[in-house]
């Protein structure tokens, strides 16, 4: 999964609070916490 990670890692640097909103839920939803 290293294309989301990259995609993931250059949006972090425009919106953090993008990221968590977005990375949040999909962990969540993975069930990974």
């Amino acid at each position: 999964m290293k294309a989301p990670l990259v995609m993931y890692a250059t949006i972090e640097m425009h919106e953090t609070d993008n990221v968590a909103a977005v990375w949040i839920p999909t962990i969540d939803s993975r069930g990974t916490s």
